[in-house]
C-alpha cells in the first residue's frame, strides 16, 4: 500500500513561506503526520513532527504541491528519519529573514535524505520548483 506525500505551503508577509510535508494514506487525503522544522532566524529551528495533523482544520491560507508516494513499510521511519536532519541554527543575519537558512531548506534535506533511502522518487524534489518560497 502507499502514502502519498504533499508540500503544505503557507505563504506569510515579507517572510518565506513556510514548508511543511504531510504524509496521508488517502490520494487528496487532508489528515495525516506532518514533518517540519520550526523557529525563526533569531533563536533557529528545531524539527517537529505531528504524527496527527488535519490541514482541513487550519484557517491559515496555504497551498499544496503533490510530491509523490511513499511505501507504507516506511512509514514507522519517517519520523526517526526527519528528527536526524539537522534542523538550521541561528542565521548570521536574523534582520534579513532570506538571508540564512529556514525551513524550506531542512524540508529540502529531508526529501534529499528520503530519496536517497529509496523512500520517495526523486522527481519529488523537481516539484520543489513549483512552490512558492515566499
Amino acid at each position: 500500500m502507499v502514502m502519498y506525500a504533499y508540500l503544505l505551503v503557507y505563504p506569510q508577509r515579507r517572510v518565506p513561506a513556510h514548508w511543511a510535508i504531510l504524509v496521508t494514506p488517502v490520494e487528496d487525503g487532508t489528515a495525516g503526520q506532518v514533518y517540519h522544522a520550526v523557529g525563526s532566524p533569531f533563536t533557529g529551528y528545531q524539527v517537529e513532527v505531528k504524527p496527527s495533523y488535519d490541514l482541513s482544520e487550519t484557517s491559515r491560507t496555504h497551498s499544496i504541491v503533490f510530491l509523490g508516494y511513499i511505501d507504507e513499510s516506511w512509514q514507522d521511519q519517517l519520523a526517526e528519519i526527519a528528527q536526524g536532519i539537522k534542523a538550521p541554527g541561528v542565521s548570521p543575519r536574523p534582520l534579513d529573514p532570506f538571508a540564512g537558512q529556514n525551513c524550506q531548506n531542512w524540508l529540502e534535506d529531508f526529501l534529499q535524505h528520503l530519496i536517497s533511502v529509496g523512500a520517495i522518487d526523486s522527481s519529488a524534489l523537481s516539484q520543489l520548483s513549483t512552490a512558492s518560497r515566499t
